[in-house]
């Protein structure tokens, strides 16, 4: 199993997203939330061929939808991890 790293924008993005999702729908929901975002985290770090490319706004970046937000994700070049940012396309 390959492992990744969230990068500490993607860290204050998901304590955003906690905080909101407790306000709205409480505790039960945020967890279940976070567990789906690590989840998907932790697929794309298996399968890094996965996602849509975005190299437009990044060399080598791809997507993944992840209920109501993208994982972003590029593989950095002799690194073992993924440095990923979740970012909402709703809003909250």
């Amino acid at each position: 199993m390959a492992s990744y790293v969230f990068t500490e924008k993607a860290e204050r993005d998901i304590e955003k997203i906690i905080d909101y999702t407790v306000g709205r729908w409480g505790d039960s929901q945020a967890i279940q939330y976070i567990e789906s975002l690590q989840e998907v985290a932790q697929l794309l770090a298996d399968n890094p061929e996965i996602g849509m490319k975005r190299d437009t706004l990044s060399a080598g970046l791809l997507s993944f939808p992840c209920q109501s937000h993208l994982i972003l994700s590029n593989k950095q070049s002799r690194c073992e991890y993924y440095q990923s940012v979740a970012f909402k396309y709703g809003f909250y």
